[in-house]
């Protein structure tokens, strides 16, 4: 039994030993061709951290707007699955959402045969995450809040000033989360 056991452990550790050096060959490997520029005092790559990683998700999401109604905004047909990943994040995640409102960088998500803008996909998980509900001077009129954006338009004053609304709100804390 005791050379069956003696085998074993030399397998083991040639397989571990194996593993490693794969992996540390990957791992320079990659960091050689990133480029010393990106690399940290530590010589390790930084990592985005785990929002922004989100926020850059919303490009490939996919799936298309619906055209607003009379009595609904622009309707969000496809997975929604991106969107309550932020859900983990709570406040940090509406902080960085809003933030990302008035972005312009094109998306996989269609509206009317052309891309939406990242900015409204971050307003879409914003919405998923949290809920704000203006008073009712504020509802319609010329006092009318400026949070809401009614359709993927890429319409960018409409979204700098939603993006300014959505960041008091959540400065202020009153706003109430989804889930």
């Amino acid at each position: 039994m005791k050379p069956v056991l003696a085998c074993l452990r030399l397998a083991s550790t040639t397989i571990g030993l194996v593993y490693l050096a794969v992996a540390c060959h990957s791992r320079a490997a990659a960091a050689g061709s990133a480029g010393a520029s990106s690399l940290s005092s530590y010589g390790v790559q930084p990592q985005p951290d785990s929002i922004t990683t989100l926020i850059a998700s919303l490009q490939r999401v996919g799936g298309h707007f619906d055209p607003p109604t009379p009595v609904n905004f622009a309707e969000f047909v496809g997975d929604h699955s991106d969107f309550h990943r932020f859900e983990a994040f709570g406040e940090s995640a509406a902080f960085r959402l809003a933030d990302c409102i008035d972005n312009t960088l094109p998306t996989s998500t269609i509206y009317r045969g052309k891309p939406v803008a990242l900015g409204y996909m971050c307003y879409t998980a914003l919405k998923h995450l949290i809920y704000y509900e203006p008073p009712d001077d504020e509802v319609t009129g010329p006092n009318e809040w400026k949070g809401f954006l009614k359709e993927p338009d890429g319409n960018q004053s409409a979204a700098r000033q939603a993006k300014a609304a959505w960041l008091s709100v959540i400065q202020a804390k009153v706003y109430h989360f989804l889930f």
